[in-house]
């Protein structure tokens, strides 16, 4: 990367830099040293600073970044393609995780190194964006936090190292888990640090059921504090099955729409009950009572709650009433602003 130029996702906030543009006829190519191998159609080029805002939108960038730097780029597809159309998509639902996903997202990291490699994890020019904080002073102040406040990380040492993109030597630390931090860990990977959502299970493409999953929502919110969203809401780049499980282990519940038989609802809801998380099966009426779309009989014991189309507010009643009790839940929890 001896000729760069500064990365126009990741510059301003994680200071990211970039190959030259290469122009391969239908699109350009970029290697990033935080946001990895990207593409962009020429117009996804042309108009980038206009659909996802010029330098002062420093959020959205960070977003876009914290996505890339954490695809799944396996086999011969090593490129993350960006046309037009996704980055219009994007511009309203890109975001960053919250401090508490970010936390979990370091000590994932952390983990998953000093098992595979033996050795603590070195800090690299990516590794703010992977975790997913706004600038490189927040993530300071995350690891910092962790380490002095919560006793969960440890800097093993601090280090100067030869950065090659800059052409300059820069301080990188490296970390390690303490006790407390390992058993956060193990127990993040048993799926028993929730987040504050519920993870919804269904057959896509149906209009019926999305419209009535969109009505029910801020109603759902409103009474226990947590979000409903199923998989497309967690569209980053990667291979869906890891987003899933990833999805799931971190969800507070789990609510499995029955309707159609969705094979994969079925495998969601059996995945979440294996890591103990509550389950809360539901289906159409109509397709409950029919003897051609009944549910699995495997789940003839299971509490299922009944949907129909404008009956929205009694659902919600019921459904809220459900979460309550398998959550332990003596109140609503105040929905996160």
């Amino acid at each position: 990367m001896a000729d760069s130029v500064t990365c126009r996702i990741c510059n301003d906030t994680y200071g990211g830099f970039a190959t030259l543009p290469q122009d391969f006829g239908g699109w350009y190519a970029q290697v990033c040293n935080v946001c990895g191998p990207i593409g962009y159609s020429h117009e996804a080029w042309d108009d980038f600073d206009v659909i996802i805002g010029r330098d002062s939108d420093r959020m959205r960038r960070a977003a876009l970044a914290h996505l890339l730097s954490n695809a799944d780029r396996e086999g011969e597809q090593k490129f993350y393609f960006l046309n037009r159309e996704q980055l219009s998509a994007g511009r309203e639902t890109l975001s960053l995780p919250t401090p508490s996903v970010q936390r979990l997202n370091f000590i994932r990291m952390i983990g998953d190194h000093v098992l595979k490699e033996g050795q603590p994890f070195r800090q690299s020019p990516d590794t703010v964006a992977r975790v997913g904080a706004f600038s490189n002073e927040a993530f300071q102040a995350l690891h910092g936090q962790l380490q002095h406040d919560k006793g969960l990380i440890r800097v093993s040492d601090n280090e100067r190292r030869f950065d090659e993109i800059r052409g300059k030597e820069l301080w990188f630390s490296s970390f390690d888990l303490t006790l407390d931090g390992w058993d956060l860990y193990e127990a993040e990977k048993r799926g028993q640090e929730a987040g504050h959502y519920g993870f919804v299970a269904l057959q896509f493409g149906q209009p019926i059921l999305d419209s009535f999953l969109n009505a029910i929502g801020p109603g759902i919110l409103k009474e226990t504090g947590y979000e409903l969203k199923d998989v497309r809401e967690f569209s980053r780049a990667g291979i869906i099955d890891n987003i899933m499980r990833d999805q799931i282990r971190n969800a507070a519940f789990v609510v499995a729409d029955l309707t159609h038989g969705n094979k994969g609802a079925y495998w969601e809801a059996g995945y979440a009950e294996g890591l103990g998380k509550p389950v809360i099966y539901i289906c159409e009426r109509a397709a409950f009572n029919a003897a051609d779309t009944r549910p699995h009989f495997d789940t003839n014991h299971c509490t299922t709650i009944m949907w129909e189309t404008g009956q929205e507010a009694i659902f919600i009643q019921d459904m809220a009433a459900t979460i309550r009790r398998s959550l332990g839940m003596t109140s609503p929890r105040p929905a996160s602003t």
